[in-house]
């Protein structure tokens, strides 16, 4: 393994003399010089050389040489007790644990977060989960193929202001409320296991598991499930895609959410489409709003 860093290149000059004199300066510059060509020729003959910040490697796992966190930077980064490429996974770690530097804080971030949904859980299922009726929806089995044409968009949800702050700063709790409703899993459940993947280093778990509990709560609400579509939109868009089926299970559930905790019937009876079709007014849904020929 090949790494280079000034504190070698400078010890190596300290003991370099010519004629009796010291030469530091010079010594300097040519050893610097040989050593770099030197190490980024086998590096380039290896096709792999990355910037430690101060020094060079063939790889970031070799940059620390045992000095830890603060030998890791330029290309690299430190994230979960080692020197790693700035990939995608890593750049993600970092952006929820607030910097590779701060990575040792994420424990009592993580723990914090876990309080403040769990308290927020506690009165949203009181005030919303619970309030919502379950029974206008059929557990559909696997064999299940009376589609339904999808209404809702996918930037639907910014339409309702308080169905996108709900998806924005809630997410776990929004989509245990439709996993409950909707009879795919148990508020508490969904909304654990949500959390626990969504705001981890295990992101793309997450996806993948949403993409399948969605796929069971779209057969519930009629919708056929679209499993790599719906993946990229767990990727890329859950927060939207995460309100979008909210507004999708408050309809056919026949009330609205709004901020904070009102839940409003929007469900209105047999006898009411017949007084619509009499009084020549036109219902959309159904919704209550009604509006005059």
């Amino acid at each position: 393994r090949f790494s280079i860093s000034a504190q070698t290149v400078t010890a190596l000059s300290r003991s370099c003399t010519i004629g009796g004199r010291n030469r530091t300066f010079e010594m300097v510059s040519l050893l610097r010089l040989l050593l770099v060509l030197a190490f980024l020729g086998v590096a380039a003959a290896q096709g792999t050389v990355v910037n430690c910040g101060g020094q060079f490697a063939e790889t970031c796992a070799v940059c620390p040489q045992g000095h830890g966190e603060s030998w890791c930077n330029g290309d690299c980064s430190w994230a979960m007790g080692e020197c790693t490429d700035k990939s995608l996974e890593s750049a993600a770690f970092r952006g929820m644990t607030g910097g590779g530097g701060n990575s040792q804080y994420f424990p009592y971030l993580f723990a914090a977060s876990a309080c403040i949904y769990t308290i927020f859980g506690i009165f949203y299922k009181k005030q919303v989960v619970d309030k919502i009726p379950h029974d206008k929806f059929r557990d559909h089995g696997a064999d299940f193929n009376s589609w339904s044409a999808r209404k809702v968009g996918l930037f639907d949800c910014f339409r309702q202001p308080s169905t996108c702050a709900y998806s924005a700063l809630c997410v776990p709790v929004v989509a245990g409320k439709n996993y409950s409703v909707g009879r795919v899993c148990g508020f508490w459940p969904s909304c654990c296991l949500m959390f626990v993947l969504f705001y981890s280093p295990f992101y793309c778990v997450a996806a993948l598991v949403r993409t399948i509990m969605s796929a069971k709560l779209k057969r519930n609400l009629g919708l056929e499930p679209k499993y790599f579509q719906d993946c990229c939109f767990s990727l890329f868009c859950i927060f939207c895609e995460v309100g979008r089926e909210s507004m999708e299970v408050d309809e056919a559930a026949g009330v609205e959410v709004k901020c904070l905790n009102q839940v409003t019937d929007t469900w209105f009876s047999e006898p009411i489409k017949d007084l619509e079709v009499q009084s020549g007014m036109m219902c959309a849904g159904f919704r209550k709003s009604c509006t005059g020929a």
